[in-house]
């Protein structure tokens, strides 16, 4: 019980420490309106989507689900990162990517049984394919799993 109110604790101050929203992707719209007598529209102001997601809970595994599965069912899977898979306090388990470059911000590497604290953004596509003997008859598999930009886990 004290553990589940210390990680909502933390999540709370890590939300507020650490989360950012949305961003504005403001796109200037060329100048001059006409270029070598062809007339062009101006763009128009978009705002990025983005789906920003925090987590918690402990760490599982440090290989996803849906990799480990596909990999044991002789599937080479193409992951530009890691990928781990988390427990969240009161949920079922969650798989999450990490792109090469992101790391801890507490510094500590990445092991089953950690607590661990993040912001997940968007998703990555993972590809897993799996071929004949002779290289022949490739069977492709697709699918998505969300991006950690940020967090912290614990020292054990």
């Amino acid at each position: 019980m004290n553990k589940n109110i210390f990680l909502s604790v933390i999540i709370i101050i890590f939300a507020v420490v650490f989360y950012h929203s949305t961003t504005d992707a403001q796109v200037t719209p060329p100048l001059p309106t006409t270029g070598n007598g062809i007339p062009f529209k101006p763009l128009v102001s978009q705002r990025a989507q983005s789906t920003t997601i925090l987590f918690g809970g402990k760490i599982q595994d440090t290989i996803a689900t849906q990799v480990r599965n596909y990999e044991s069912a002789g599937y080479d899977c193409e992951v530009p990162g890691s990928t781990i898979e988390i427990r969240p306090i009161k949920s079922s388990f969650t798989s999450y990517f990490i792109p090469l470059g992101t790391y801890s911000l507490t510094k500590y590497s990445v092991n089953q049984g950690q607590s661990i604290l993040g912001i997940s953004e968007n998703t990555q596509n993972i590809n897993c394919e799996r071929c004949d003997e002779k290289g022949e008859n490739c069977t492709e598999i697709n699918f998505t799993l969300p991006i950690i930009i940020k967090f912290g886990n614990s020292r054990v």
